[in-house]
């Protein structure tokens, strides 16, 4: 079976919606038994540049005896790709995500985001704080998995500096090849096969998707305007009286949303000290496991997410508000503090900043010659 039967296979699973005139791919998988059928709903947001076949492998563990929706956002995967008329802010995939769910029927959520949809699952914490989440939505618990939420700590790739650069944006398309996206895949995780490098490109490239990239890209600049609104929802998730269940699921190997992001998000929902009820915040590493742990381990990803879900559903019915306070799970980073790692990495950094402005500027400067030798012999 080669990738395209993989993939129709996958989409026979699903359906289309048509969400603010846009088709946006859904799978609404049903629990395999009626154990725990009341369970909040697990709703999955997705990465980029990949789509909701990151998890092929972990749905049937995690349908297991929970619901589970996931979706392709505008411009990936399945759903439907619009050059035109369509700004692909992180706001507008918010107001796609909730629509699904009002035509679902959700209630309760178990929320869980990755890389590019951590930032979405962020946009939708700060509509619960603001009271802007429609009132029958309860959002039991969040899960932010490797993503660049502080974007300020983020090392990103040389292809996305590109992709993010003006001019140089256009070339870095038309240059993307399939063998310059499995490298740059390869680079930043520990495990993939080539099935799934195939099934990313594949639906990468579907109705000319890799045209718009340049727009897709602009969720980095996004993180930096609405950081406040975004890490300030993190800050007072538990402000509400219904606080939820936090959880920080990381890859420790993650070369793109390095460790000490997780340390600062963790830190960032600890903040709510005065808070007198007791609440649930836990991070959870997956040792050497990259940016993808979903598919590099989908057996150690799913166990990990699952047994969170359990124990925060198992407190809600014995009427708790929490755990016996905040859980922060040890592992090889118990000494892995962002003093240290500022200290350690800051020199990677400048390397990795210095490399990458050099590159850029010999590519700026190939592409001037190219067009001064095409003027000279016009």
């Amino acid at each position: 079976m080669d990738e395209h039967e993989v993939i129709e296979q996958w989409r026979q699973k699903g359906f289309i919606h048509n969400i603010f005139d846009h088709e946006i791919f859904v799978i609404d998988e049903q629990p395999k038994s009626d154990f725990k059928t009341t369970s909040p709903t697990i709703c999955i947001l997705h990465g980029f540049p990949s789509s909701s076949m990151d998890y092929k492998s972990s749905l049937p563990i995690l349908s297991k005896n929970h619901r589970v929706i996931l979706m392709d956002f505008v411009g990936f995967g399945l759903s439907e790709k619009p050059k035109v008329e369509y700004s692909y802010s992180l706001m507008e995939q918010a107001d796609s995500v909730i629509e699904v769910w009002k035509r679902l029927s959700l209630t309760k959520i178990h929320l869980f985001g990755h890389d590019y949809g951590t930032s979405v699952l962020t946009e939708i914490l700060a509509r619960r704080e603001r009271n802007l989440l429609p009132l029958q939505f309860e959002i039991t618990s969040a899960t932010l998995c490797n993503g660049s939420i502080h974007i300020e700590k983020c090392s990103l790739s040389i292809v996305q500096k590109l992709l993010l650069t003006p001019v140089l944006n256009t070339l870095a398309v038309k240059l993307f090849t399939k063998n310059i996206f499995k490298k740059v895949i390869k680079g930043i995780v520990s495990n993939i096969s080539e099935m799934d490098l195939n099934i990313m490109w594949s639906l990468l490239i579907k109705n000319e998707g890799i045209q718009v990239f340049p727009k897709l890209i602009q969720y980095v600049n996004e993180r930096y305007i609405y950081w406040n609104r975004w890490i300030g929802a993190l800050r007072r998730v538990h402000y509400k009286s219904s606080s939820l269940a936090v959880m920080i699921l990381w890859g420790s190997k993650d070369t793109i949303a390095r460790p000490s992001i997780a340390i600062e998000a963790l830190r960032d929902v600890q903040r709510a000290d005065h808070i007198k009820t007791q609440k649930i915040v836990k991070l959870k590493w997956l040792p050497n496991l990259g940016h993808y742990p979903m598919i590099e381990d989908p057996g150690l990803w799913s166990k990990e997410f699952i047994t969170f879900i359990n124990h925060v559903e198992e407190h809600k019915s014995r009427g708790l508000t929490g755990s016996d306070g905040n859980e922060f799970e040890k592992s090889e980073f118990e000494s892995f503090t962002l003093d240290s790692w500022s200290h350690e990495g800051i020199h990677t950094l400048y390397r990795e900043s210095f490399f990458n402005t050099f590159m850029i500027l010999c590519l700026m400067m190939l592409l001037v010659a190219c067009l001064t030798v095409l003027f000279w012999f016009k």
